[in-house]
């Protein structure tokens, strides 16, 4: 019976299987993979790197007439 696995890939970090439950770290993405919680992360990895220094676009809204 096999009880404890290790993967490494470079999408999806490194992760180590113990009885069922995923616990790992995703470097591209600043995050950690947490059994029952899931993915908790700074950044989305796979985003286009040069919206990373961008503030989100505020649109002004004119009033109704």
């Amino acid at each position: 019976m096999q009880t404890a696995t290790i993967m490494a890939s470079i999408r999806e970090g490194v992760e180590l299987n113990i009885l069922g439950l995923n616990i790992g770290i995703d470097p591209l993405a600043l995050a950690v993979k947490l059994p029952g919680i899931g993915h908790i992360g700074l950044r989305d990895p796979w985003m286009d790197r040069s919206t990373w220094h961008k503030a989100p676009v505020m649109e002004q809204v004119s009033g109704a007439n």
